[in-house]
């Protein structure tokens, strides 16, 4: 992400410049939930293509047989329900580092359950790479 903030702090006689990127509180997050902890930093920088969502209570992510999105989803604070059928039978409830709408991207498929945030959520919605060969 190219958003950084930069802040001067006055250190005695000298004057520190820090860099404060989002990217880089993205990647220490990541580095603490499977499949991101078995990379180092290194590997994970490049998830830079990322949006940051918030979803109140009940609001819908994706929906069962929606197309799926250009990006999964890993849950940074709260829970996603994920529900399947007409009966709004909970399957499973996601919460804090979990991956949610992978599959969907990697099959080529519409999703099968609807995911719904469970309680207030941030999620990071991370991009499909696309092939370097494309």
């Amino acid at each position: 992400l190219l958003f950084s903030t930069l802040q001067k702090k006055k250190n005695s006689s000298k004057t520190v410049i820090m860099k404060n990127t989002i990217s880089q509180r993205v990647a220490d997050f990541l580095k603490n939930y499977p499949p991101f902890s078995f990379l180092n930093l290194r590997e994970i920088t490049p998830y830079r293509k990322f949006s940051i969502i918030y979803k109140e209570k009940d609001s819908i992510v994706f929906e069962e047989n929606e197309v799926a999105h250009d990006s999964f989803y890993v849950i940074h604070k709260g829970a996603v329900a994920l529900i399947k059928g007409n009966k709004n039978e909970i399957i499973n409830i996601s919460d804090e580092g979990d991956l949610i709408g992978l599959r969907p991207l990697i099959t080529h498929e519409n999703y099968k359950m609807e995911a719904r945030a469970h309680e207030e959520s941030i999620l990071y919605a991370i991009k499909k790479q696309r092939n370097k060969a494309n």
